[in-house]
């Protein structure tokens, strides 16, 4: 990456130790506070968009062919594991707590798999020829195909929205009734309700075990304690995926009255 020499030519080298810092900063961060999400760690790839340019562009001008040989087996090494992943997908698409989103994409998945092990395999049938540009080019265009097969799924994707379900309790909730997440948290929920919401059974990346106040809110509770709620005399409300719902709905000892639902969510309440 044009950082030979290690530590001891920093100063030579600053504008690729300064790119190294920036990725390797934002990566270590985000891993110590187990939030590695694609939007926390975004700002991290244009570095390594910039150093693996200047790395191709050394290699190209000194004709390392092994490096790109290398580089073409990694390649298709990755693009075979994720290729076989996403096969399994649609194979087995109760492997996923999503199913019923990927039954929907399974044309985008096969797709997909066409597209990564075609190229995978073009990239490096080319390389392994000499025609390392060609090898190159079809490793880009491959990953521009799978980017776009993934863009026309977005419609699917956006499926999993609690929007609709979240301005059906806006408009039917009186202000002070307890809304719960069952097993999972609709992030967009809160932004559509403007109102707290408190966890059934799940965490998420809340570390509320660490923090008293939190704990002491009355907002993150286990399953007998929601059966206790759900049989007084306060309304309360329940978000939860449709796939977890079933073990609410078929208990006898609860009533429940299904207010809103949408290709994801069920929002049910122990009041009608």
């Amino acid at each position: 990456l044009g950082v030979e020499g290690g530590w001891a030519r920093r100063k030579e080298r600053a504008d690729y130790w300064f790119l190294l810092v920036w990725a390797a900063f934002i990566f270590l961060f985000f891993s110590r506070s187990q939030s590695k999400l694609p939007p926390y760690i975004l700002p991290m790839f244009p570095a390594l968009a910039i150093l693996g340019g200047c790395w191709l562009e050394g290699v190209l001008a000194r004709g390392e062919t092994r490096r790109l040989r290398l580089a073409a087996y990694s390649f298709f090494g990755f693009s075979l594991v994720l290729g076989l992943a996403a096969l399994a997908l649609i194979v087995k698409p109760g492997l996923m707590r999503d199913s019923a989103l990927l039954i929907e994409a399974r044309v985008q998945l096969v797709l997909l798999v066409s597209v990564l092990l075609a190229g995978g395999s073009a990239a490096l049938t080319l390389q392994l020829r000499g025609r390392a540009v060609a090898g190159l080019l079809a490793q880009a265009g491959s990953w521009c195909a799978a980017l776009l097969i993934i863009a026309s799924a977005s419609s699917i994707i956006q499926q999993r929205s609690s929007r609709d379900v979240a301005e059906v309790f806006t408009a039917k909730a009186a202000p002070g009734e307890e809304v719960f997440h069952y097993r999972c948290f609709a992030h967009d929920f809160v932004y559509y309700t403007g109102r707290p919401v408190g966890l059934v059974d799940h965490r998420d990346e809340l570390g509320y075990s660490l923090d008293p106040v939190a704990r002491e809110s009355g907002r993150f509770i286990d399953y007998a304690e929601l059966q206790r709620r759900w049989a007084g005399k306060a309304r309360v409300w329940v978000l939860a995926r449709k796939t977890e719902a079933e073990q609410l709905m078929d208990d006898p000892a609860r009533r429940y009255h299904l207010i809103a639902a949408n290709r994801r969510y069920y929002l049910f309440s122990n009041q009608p």
